[in-house]
């Protein structure tokens, strides 16, 4: 079944079962004839409150304002906001960043820069339209790339080295 067909099929029944509901209800409030007058529906129940009604009528009690702050307070924090909405960061910056954090500490954890290289590889290989690793053009044209630039020159680094030297302070 196709979803519009199921969609079409879904109102349907919705609107049917609302209509033969009413009809029924209709008639099982009709009371026969000579019998006496039904008593009449209990009222409704009350709505409960959800969590976002509840905050609002507890912002109408006196007590709300003393939780809040004063109106200097409020206007601080208020003007904190709207700089930081104004202000976004840079969200692919930020995902370069994070990418080129987690090369390098995958690299030193994995201590096998061979290792991390071919898990980088194997990660291009998955992005469609890249060339193919598996072939030694692909894997030059791989080396060629940014991340492998870095991460190769993370390992030439004294960074790296100075990762794996033992610590003075740590006892033997």
């Amino acid at each position: 079944m196709h979803r519009r067909e199921f969609f079409q099929r879904s109102v349907i029944a919705t609107l049917a079962s609302s209509v033969l509901a009413d009809k029924t209800l209709a008639r099982a409030l009709q009371a026969p004839a000579g019998a006496p007058p039904a008593a009449p529906l209990a009222t409704p129940r009350a709505l409960t409150l959800d969590s976002y009604s509840r905050f609002l009528n507890w912002l109408r009690t006196p007590d709300a304002s003393l939780h809040l702050g004063s109106a200097e307070t409020r206007a601080a924090i208020r003007a904190d906001v709207e700089a930081a909405l104004e202000a976004l960061p840079d969200w692919q910056a930020f995902a370069r960043g994070a990418q080129h954090t987690r090369n390098r500490i995958g690299m030193l954890a994995c201590g096998s820069p061979a290792d991390a290289l071919n898990v980088l590889k194997i990660e291009e290989r998955a992005v469609p339209g890249r060339a193919d690793t598996d072939t030694p053009e692909g894997r030059q044209a791989f080396l060629r790339t940014a991340v492998a630039n870095e991460l190769i020159g993370f390992m030439l680094s004294p960074a790296y080295e100075a990762a794996f030297a033992p610590d003075p302070e740590e006892p033997t």
